[in-house]
């Protein structure tokens, strides 16, 4: 079974899934075809070598610069009336891909996506979409990277009751609040996470508890089905003694919480570096989990499940 597949965003993540399907083109009886990739500098479309892609990518910062290769200006829109993919793999950051989903869905394309916003803001919308259309949308990589929690949630733990879910979702704050345990102050260890690429030039959403508030909002709706009636969300600006802190997402049934945290030496949730950790009970178990919250190749594994699921035609039912 052949499937055709348009990557929407080129960037490490984009790059890297490049490369993990380059090295698994078939799988499970799927012939995987990347048709299109669209970076800000447009979209290529046709007959063309992926790693050739990435290459041109990584030398030159953009895709028109493929020579060999007409480069298109499509609206969200166009890309998906004229690509027609079976499957549209979004890993930008683009928060405003809701309409580009919604458009896809009503035209019968599934949807992989590693772009939190839309997600958590628009969950139950695209969620229906998918049904009413009979396709699928698949999201493993919003939260963990590519640590199942979202299949977990969405699949195995159907038969179960969630009844509260704790975890430190945000790589970057887990950097930080490392770093200053070692006597680093907030800045100086924004300064290093900076300059090893764990934090972006603009660092609010990840210290202000923005992400990981997103990612806390996506969980509470795969385990309940509905939006948290109360929200809170306290950053890490104000953790002068970090010793055992991290930044801890809180989700139960019609509450979402965001702040730091103190911990106990034997905590789950004590992790360091860039690694992320949940808690999830239910009725019946306690579940543990912990795997590196972000890296390009990570991220990419979980988005390539996802692909597989969705041309496995998986279906959606949380």
């Amino acid at each position: 079974m052949k499937v055709k597949i348009s990557i929407f965003g080129f960037g490490t993540v984009g790059r890297a899934l490049a490369e993990i399907i380059a090295e698994s083109p078939r799988i499970y009886n799927i012939e995987l075809q990347v048709i299109s990739i669209t970076d800000r500098s447009g979209t290529i479309w046709g007959d063309f070598d992926i790693l050739e892609a990435k290459e041109v990518k990584e030398s030159t910062g953009k895709l028109s610069s493929m020579g060999d290769y007409e480069v298109y200006n499509f609206t969200p829109q166009e890309l998906i009336e004229e690509v027609r993919p079976d499957i549209l793999v979004d890993v930008s950051s683009w928060d405003g891909a809701f309409k580009l989903y919604e458009f896809a869905l009503k035209e019968g394309v599934s949807i992989v996506t590693s772009n939190k916003p839309p997600i958590a803001e628009h969950y139950k919308e695209l969620i229906d979409m998918a049904r009413e259309n009979k396709v699928g949308i698949f999201f493993e990589s919003t939260v963990m990277a590519g640590t199942p929690i979202i299949g977990l949630l969405r699949e195995n733990l159907l038969g179960e009751r969630i009844e509260e879910i704790k975890a430190v979702l945000n790589a970057s704050t887990t950097f930080i609040l490392t770093s200053m345990e070692k006597g680093m102050s907030l800045d100086e260890a924004v300064k290093e996470a900076k300059s090893l690429g764990i934090l972006e030039e603009d660092p609010s959403k990840d210290i202000d508890g923005i992400d990981a508030y997103y990612k806390a909002r996506i969980l509470h709706w795969v385990s309940y089905g509905e939006p948290p009636e109360e929200e809170e969300r306290i950053g890490i600006r104000e953790v002068r003694d970090a010793r055992n802190v991290r930044l801890v997402a809180e989700i139960s049934r019609g509450r979402v919480k965001v702040m730091p945290r103190k911990l106990e030496s034997e905590s789950p949730l004590l992790v360091s570096g860039v690694m992320n950790a949940a808690i999830i009970k239910t009725n019946n178990l306690e579940v543990v989990l912990k795997g590196p919250g972000g890296g390009g190749r990570v991220t990419a594994s979980g988005v390539f499940t996802d692909i597989i699921k969705a041309a496995l035609k998986f279906p959606n039912l949380r």
